[in-house]
């Protein structure tokens, strides 16, 4: 609730009262005052004076540590070559909790695509690629499953291919671009698995074939 006063013909706020208990409360934490029913409750301390002595304490407790004040200042932490080897060992292969699992829907990688196939029903796919690729093989009447299986690899990672053609029993994976990171994941793939039947398309394939 508020208060105003008139000043040269102007209507002026000058107080704001909680509408819960009447209150006087500063303009600054009004909104918060009126917010339910969390800080209802605590806001009656809202606009009291602390003594000297209470100041002083809560300034000597909140010492300036920004810049040169902060004793970490100038220093840099540089971990070993072992602890960084530990780091990313705990994040990678079967420690990861997502390991042998397919990204859950929502996760914010690449673009969301979303359709329906008569096997799995509503697949999201994480780019145009695999979309157009999935309409291909439905116009082609080819089925197909989305990443049906999860392939361990002896760096402790796991690779699943895009598509799995059930009919001729073959993996395909879309690529628009091949990243370093995912060259090396497929080149330890096909050396690892040479009897599985696999292949790549890569944008100019997906062209060529009239996909895209």
């Amino acid at each position: 609730m508020l208060k105003y006063v008139i000043e040269n013909n102007i209507k002026v706020c000058k107080d704001y009262y909680c509408e819960h208990c009447g209150e006087r409360i500063p303009w600054t934490k009004w909104q918060q005052a009126c917010k339910p029913p969390r800080f209802i409750k605590s806001h009656v301390s809202i606009g009291r004076h602390s003594s000297k002595e209470t100041r002083d304490k809560i300034s000597k407790n909140h010492a300036d540590v920004s810049g040169e004040n902060n004793p970490m200042f100038g220093t840099h932490r540089v971990h070993s070559e072992e602890t960084i080897k530990k780091m990313r060992e705990s994040h990678t292969g079967k420690n990861n909790h997502m390991y042998g699992k397919a990204p859950p829907e929502g996760t914010t990688y690449g673009i969301r695509c979303y359709y329906w196939n008569p096997v799995q029903g509503d697949v999201c796919f994480r780019s145009t690629y695999e979309l157009a690729y999935a309409k291909y093989l439905d116009k082609k009447h080819i089925a197909w499953v989305y990443e049906r299986k999860a392939f361990p690899l002896s760096n402790g990672t796991t690779y699943r291919p895009d598509f799995y053609l059930l009919k001729k029993q073959k993996y395909i994976e879309i690529k628009g671009y091949i990243t370093h990171e995912a060259y090396t994941k497929i080149k330890l793939f096909i050396e690892e698995y040479p009897n599985i039947n696999y292949g790549i398309l890569c944008k100019d394939d997906l062209v060529r074939k009239g996909i895209i």
